[in-house]
Order: structure tokens, then sequence, then C-alpha cells
């Protein structure tokens, strides 16, 4: 394989700052979409701003299920994986699971039984692809 000038531009690492919207009742205080060589790692940190979410929103009291789903942010389309991705998700204190769908939404799916994500916890998740 050759070395070219076009060759070493192909493993250029880009990175963009913008491109997540929260949901009502979080705010973005971490957005990070870094591309190297065609593969794209997203990070992002929300902070819950409105109020805590339990077992009235839906979070689970016997079972992991988040029933319906929880949209917590929308990406636009560079953050967006060919296909739905599931991945885990942690506020440091609790975790569960989240699916970034193709089509850009976010979404809780599970989260520890009995336990709740409070006004001001920090929701992260990493993922690539």
């Amino acid at each position: 394989m050759r070395i070219t000038a076009a060759r070493l531009l192909t493993y250029t690492t880009t990175t963009v700052t913008t491109g997540v919207t929260p949901a009502t009742g979080w705010t973005v205080t971490l957005q990070k979409l870094t591309t190297t060589g065609g593969k794209k790692t997203g990070i992002i940190r929300l902070n819950r701003s409105g109020a805590d979410l339990g077992a009235a929103e839906g979070f689970p009291t016997t079972s992991g299920n988040i029933s319906p789903d929880l949209v917590v942010a929308t990406v636009t389309t560079d953050w967006r994986p060919p296909e739905d991705l599931y991945i885990s998700c942690s506020t440091g204190i609790n975790h569960g699971t989240l699916r970034v769908q193709a089509d850009g939404s976010c979404q809780l799916l599970t989260w520890q039984v009995d336990t709740t994500i409070s006004n001001n916890h920090n929701l992260r998740w990493t993922w690539t692809f």
C-alpha cells in the first residue's frame, strides 16, 4: 500500500460539538462526536433539569422495562447510526439501556428496578459506529 496525501487525509480526526436536542426536562451538558477514518464515536451527557423520574413516569417497579420507552434526546444526521443501536447508560448511581435509533431518537428502554433519575442527575452514554 502506497502512502499518499489523500490516504493520509482519510484518517484526519474531526470533532463536532453540536447536534443534540434534549427532550423536555433535560439539558445537554456534553455533546461530542468524533470521526476518524469513517468511524464515529458519540458521547452525550444530559442533566435531568425536570422533576424526578420514577414509577409515575413508567419507570420499573417489578421488572427493568420502561413503558413506554422514554425519549431523552434527538440527534442530527451526523450522529445517527445506520441501524438502531442498543447501549448501556448510567447516572453514576443507577444504570439502564438506551436505544439510539437510525431516525435520531434516543430512548431509555430499561432502568434498575425501584430507582429513579433525580433532578440534577447526569445521564451519560457513548456509542461507536
